[in-house]
């Protein structure tokens, strides 16, 4: 069986879908082997011996490699016999339908076959059970390698408090034997320096303050380029935009700005167009010979005109 995996609730439900309509399973309870108990030994101590000298490629498929997947088979096989199973029933009955229905049966399609043997008493086997679990409450039992290096860590870290704390009651130690900590002089600077703490928090809260919620002097001049450049426009739609008093200022004074050079250009094209229409005006003042003498030019251009026409016809 698959020992990592299969426990003994699993083998109790097991047994009792095959037990007879009046049997009863008492209990199932798994013990290490005395091959499991060699093998578990040196490996606490040496690790699995098929495993060692790995391949420095175990992904490649050359000899090394093939002879080492078939030591890990072989561990894995091994490790189906570091232990074994003993089930207690209420009647002789029940065990051999048990035997019966069960040996040779593959647990749950996993390739595990279950190998029965019979049993008349296993009252050594539970009195070595208890005597292990008696032991180990005990802590009368050896420890294993790692155990001893976590202990060993533990006391490190017991070591090392040990030390803080004696390096704590020496500063103490090294102070005056006269000077008093309840000194009001003590008191004194103690509540200076939280005051300048207090002080120094007020500070940078009031610059996040001013910073956050303080609205942009918008006639800085080292703002102009966010009222001159399409680079610095804001966009409100934009998700990652938040409204507060700064950004509003900027959206207003931008809007104030463009009405106001929209107002200026309205007011220079009156300009334009009144100074256009300034030589109309000049000429309705005009002196009147001046006038005449453009009109008699005129008509001698327009005869001379007609006459040039007639000649060419």
């Amino acid at each position: 069986m698959d020992w990592d995996r299969i426990k003994a609730k699993d083998l109790l439900a097991l047994f009792s879908s095959f037990k007879p309509k009046d049997g009863v399973v008492l209990s199932v309870t798994i013990y290490p082997s005395e091959f499991g108990k060699e093998r578990m030994k040196a490996e606490e101590t040496q690790g699995p011996l098929e495993l060692t000298n790995l391949p420095d490629d175990p992904e490649a498929d050359t000899e090394d490699q093939r002879i080492y997947r078939e030591k890990v088979r072989d561990y894995q096989f091994k490790r189906l016999r570091y232990y074994y199973a003993v089930v207690e029933c209420d009647s002789v009955e029940t065990a051999a339908k048990i035997y019966e229905e069960c040996d040779g049966f593959e647990y749950e399609s996993s390739c595990s076959m279950v190998d029965l043997r019979y049993c008349d008493t296993f009252s050594g086997l539970k009195a070595t059970a208890e005597k292990l679990v008696k032991k180990k409450l005990e802590g009368k039992d050896k420890l294993t390698p790692w155990e001893e290096f976590l202990e060993k860590k533990k006391e490190k870290k017991k070591e090392k408090r040990k030390e803080k704390k004696e390096e704590v009651a020496i500063s103490d130690d090294e102070l005056p034997a006269d000077v008093d900590l309840d000194d009001p002089f003590f008191a004194e600077e103690s509540k200076k320096n939280k005051n300048k703490v207090i002080d120094h928090l007020s500070v940078w809260k009031s610059i996040i303050f001013s910073a956050r919620f303080k609205q942009v002097d918008v006639q800085d001049p080292r703002f102009q380029a966010m009222f001159t450049s399409h680079l610095y426009n804001l966009d409100p739609s934009d998700p990652a935009y938040k409204k507060t008093k700064a950004t509003q200022s900027i959206l207003e004074e931008k809007q104030k700005r463009r009405e106001q050079q929209e107002e200026h250009g309205q007011k220079g094209a009156l300009k334009r167009q009144k100074t256009a229409e300034k030589p109309n005006k000049n000429s309705k003042e005009m002196d009147p010979s001046l006038s005449m003498l453009i009109k008699s030019i005129k008509n001698k251009t327009e005869q001379f005109q007609a006459r040039k026409k007639q000649r060419i016809k």
